[in-house]
């Protein structure tokens, strides 16, 4: 162990800028002796020396290098903890590494550990790809929390912090796929009511990978402007989800006056607070399996373009 004032003489950092990476960034927090005094140890001895090497040689910030050393400290616990998660060969191997994934990060958030969960994330998006990450992974572990938090599993919290953790992670993905001008313009929204929207976002991202520019509204939308965003911006499919049936009467009511102001709208329903709809809503319904999607998607699609 050593003193703050054997650091300072190791490394060549006074003994006020280790005080201030401390306490303004949290960079490299040492145990205390009981008298208040501060312990480093070897390991954080050569973090220090490795964040002096970045912000005097390489001219990294200090608040960027504290970032990047709490990312490598994040993929080491990953890796300490779950190993190292390799891709094996074979169809069946992949699947059952994909479902001992899904665990991990299901262990990981539910523990509330952000940067791991982050940190495992990249490595899925590596080993798996955006398909098997989104549709296996993220969609089923959003399903898990829901059942769980039904069946009294896992608390609301816990609930409400991983089903905002996959929402935010899926949102980086508006901004990557690129917009086919040729392809019609979507809106993607939930009536008002219906705060649930996670379901919304995976589809939305469906569309905008393969080339829609769709304008996410979210949650809880209110029937105000909706008319004139639609009409000024050429939108011509309307995406709504709903997860409340007890919303369904009056989301019906609230589809069928936008639907009169604008008679060439086509309209995609989704969620479970959509069944058992009488025609003609019925026949707006997404298929509910997502391997179903895709041909959905070119017989609709192909009607519209």
């Amino acid at each position: 162990m050593y003193t703050i004032k054997q650091v300072s003489e190791k490394l060549g950092i006074p003994s006020v800028t280790l005080r201030a990476w401390e306490n303004r960034y949290n960079a490299v927090v040492p145990s205390r002796t009981d008298s208040g005094y501060r312990l480093y140890n070897a390991e954080q001895l050569e973090e220090l020396r490795w964040l002096k090497d970045q912000t005097e040689n390489n001219g990294v910030p200090i608040s960027r290098a504290v970032e990047l050393l709490k990312q490598h400290r994040a993929r080491k616990r990953v890796s300490l903890e779950f190993g190292d998660p390799g891709i094996t060969d074979g169809d069946d191997a992949l699947i059952g590494s994909q479902q001992e994934y899904l665990e991990k990060l299901y262990v990981l958030l539910s523990e509330f550990r952000t940067d791991e969960a982050h940190t495992l994330v990249e490595i899925g998006f590596t080993m798996f790809g955006y398909e098997a990450m989104v549709y296996n992974i993220l969609v089923q572990l959003m399903i898990r929390v829901g059942d769980e938090w039904e069946q009294g599993l896992i608390s609301v919290a816990q609930e409400h912090y991983i089903t905002q953790f996959v929402i935010q992670r899926c949102f980086r993905f508006f901004t990557v796929f690129p917009v086919n001008a040729a392809l019609p313009r979507a809106i993607a929204f939930c009536p008002p009511g219906e705060h649930h929207h996670a379901g919304l976002l995976i589809f939305s991202l469906f569309l905008r990978k393969r080339g829609l520019e769709v304008f996410y509204l979210g949650p809880d939308t209110p029937e105000d402007g909706l008319h004139t965003i639609i009409a000024s911006h050429n939108v011509h499919m309307a995406c709504i989800s709903l997860t409340n049936k007890i919303l369904q009467e009056q989301t019906i009511l609230f589809i069928d006056r936008l639907a009169a102001g604008l008679p060439n709208l086509e309209f995609v329903l989704g969620g479970h607070g959509f069944s058992g709809l009488p025609r003609p809503y019925s026949s707006w319904l997404l298929p509910p399996s997502i391997e179903s999607w895709d041909q959905w998607f070119c017989h609709r699609i192909s009607k519209l373009s």
